[in-house]
């Protein structure tokens, strides 16, 4: 396509085109090569700049585009100092960095409201940075993803962060709790669970969680319903729920047809749910009647849920 024919698509187009390239090439690509694209540019509030630790590792300050840059992504380990000179950065995503640099650029930015951490292990995000997400150093905060394959250490001294609306992490189930406790307007909790064990050792009602993303990955023989029983009892208002266990072995499989346990939990506490997504990653050898699990949710519900409830 030739700059002419580029030029003629509509506003609305190249502005969704601009969500994908980093500020920096915009502006060296588009700007100055008229009156339209410029006046375009600089309607732009939400850019992105992408750090790579073998690409550009300097942010030099550039007044056409320093206010309006939104988010930030750092790739690998980088030390960026000049951060001041874009106020309007909100939303930071960290990937496969260390602790240190993680606190270094979150220091230079009081008013972030997303921050986004994607490690293998449970590198990357410490208990230093937990400690300060949870005792509310960053007041702005809307939302933090900390996507890691195992639970990071937690310490029991957090206070709480109003200001944290949706939640994603990966936590031992004893400890949900403390996610809650920590984070009294949470509206959506996204978490993975290596192993469902045990009961939630603080049974306290937490009413503003609606939405709940449970994925288990654990490869253990069998569940039963206390774990579920003992955090459903704790969620009274909940009306979105997404599980999703990820391995499944035979004994799992006739666990879940055998019995009517995980109807049943549902049915006794969460009164207000309108809806439950069930997903099991079956290998290519297993078999599961999915049939009879829903006639077992049907009959614990008693058409309770006959016009709300959906189960996909």
């Amino acid at each position: 396509m030739d700059f002419s024919r580029f030029e003629l698509l509509p506003n609305e187009i190249l502005i969704e085109i601009s969500d994908y390239l980093d500020a920096r090439d915009i502006y060296y690509a588009f700007y100055g090569l008229n009156l339209r694209l410029n006046a375009l540019l600089q309607s732009l509030d939400r850019l992105y700049i992408y750090i790579h630790y073998n690409g550009r590792s300097r942010i030099r300050h550039d007044h056409l585009f320093a206010l309006r840059v939104h988010t930030l992504i750092i790739d690998r380990n980088r030390l960026l100092d000049n951060l001041h000179q874009f106020p309007n950065i909100r939303h930071v995503i960290f990937i496969k960095s260390f602790q240190k640099k993680i606190e270094h650029v979150i220091n230079q930015l009081n008013n972030l409201e997303h921050l986004t951490v994607k490690v293998k292990g449970q590198g990357g995000a410490s208990r230093s940075i937990y400690q300060r997400i949870f005792t509310n150093d960053f007041p702005c905060l809307k939302s933090f993803i900390h996507k890691a394959s195992h639970p990071p250490s937690l310490t029991n001294t957090w206070t709480q962060t109003p200001s944290i609306h949706f939640l994603d992490v990966t936590s031992d189930f004893s400890r949900i709790h403390m996610f809650l406790a920590a984070c009294p307007n949470l509206h959506f909790l996204k978490i993975t669970i290596p192993k469902l064990a045990g009961t939630l050792a603080d049974l306290k009602q937490y009413e503003k969680l609606q939405r709940l993303h449970l994925t288990i990955t654990t490869d253990q023989l069998s569940f039963d319903e206390l774990p579920f029983d003992s955090l459903f009892a704790c969620l009274p208002n909940l009306e979105y729920l997404y599980l999703q266990q990820s391995i499944m072995n035979i004994n799992m499989i006739n666990n879940l047809k055998q019995s009517q346990w995980l109807a049943n939990v549902l049915a006794r506490h969460l009164l207000s749910l309108r809806q439950f997504k069930l997903t099991l990653c079956l290998s290519a050898n297993q078999h599961f009647d999915i049939q009879q699990l829903k006639t077992n949710f049907s009959k614990a519900h008693d058409q309770r849920y006959e016009h709300e409830l959906k189960i996909i």
